[in-house]
């Protein structure tokens, strides 16, 4: 019976709630501020300076080609599309790396519970076939783990996911795959960097360790306590009482 009642004490109706995870998810629950620094912004205005400068160099050679300078505008093109498709993927796969680098190890989950790390995000998207997978995994995970430590944070920011998800089909879409996805792409990096900026800033501020519209702290019980009524209990209904024998 000791023990029963020993159970039956621990249990505190009053207690705080816990912040429920989010279905799927399998990163910690924290108990304060979670520490977090947004990757360098500056990767994706290189990724679209190289989009735009190969598209720039490759107009270029067909004009000078056009005028008689066929030599000129034949490595003109070609440095300009090395640029827009290589040199842009290089530097789409460093800022995907970058972003994931700075989700904290624990959080690194997307929202259907995988784990991802910075290296097999991107060196799973040199597996053929198996990257056409991927990128969906990568970009909309990040923005599941991003979405999260938002959400633990207070903040009403969210990420783009659904963005990510129109720029991956894209890819899949004869010609909009190289006239629209890249830049699809970069609005994506603008929007992702921005509310990854904000988690920074209420992570400094001390924000964050429960869900959102709780604050940090779940609740507090009443300065007075939680005393009996100021009226009192009263004696019991009408037709409550000892048995009659």
């Amino acid at each position: 019976m000791s023990g029963q009642h020993g159970a039956q004490g621990a249990h505190n109706p009053y207690a705080a709630p816990h912040a429920a995870r989010f279905p799927g998810f399998g990163p910690p629950q924290p108990t304060g501020p979670i520490a977090y620094r947004a990757h360098s912004g500056a990767l994706k205005w290189v990724y679209l300076a190289s989009l735009v400068g190969g598209i720039a160099l490759m107009v270029l050679g067909g004009v000078a080609g056009g005028a008689g300078a066929e030599e000129v505008g034949v490595v003109l093109a070609l440095l300009g599309g090395t640029l827009a498709l290589f040199g842009r993927l290089v530097i789409a796969l460093m800022w995907t790396y970058s972003a994931w680098a700075a989700i904290p190890a624990d959080y690194r989950v997307t929202g259907s519970g995988k784990r991802v790390s910075p290296g097999e995000a991107v060196g799973f998207l040199f597996v053929p076939l198996y990257n056409l997978y991927w990128m969906f995994v990568v970009s909309g995970g990040l923005c599941d783990a991003l979405d999260y430590l938002l959400r633990t944070s207070g903040s009403h920011r969210t990420a783009p996911k659904s963005l990510s998800l129109v720029s991956c089909i894209f890819q899949f879409v004869p010609y909009m795959n190289i006239l629209v996805a890249p830049f699809l792409w970069f609005f994506y990096m603008l929007s992702f960097d921005s509310a990854a900026m904000a988690l920074q800033t209420a992570s400094a501020s001390g924000g964050g360790a429960g869900p959102q519209g709780f604050g940090g702290g779940g609740y507090a019980p009443p300065a007075g306590g939680y005393g009996a009524p100021m009226g009192g209990y009263g004696g019991p209904p009408p037709g409550y009482g000892p048995p009659a024998y």
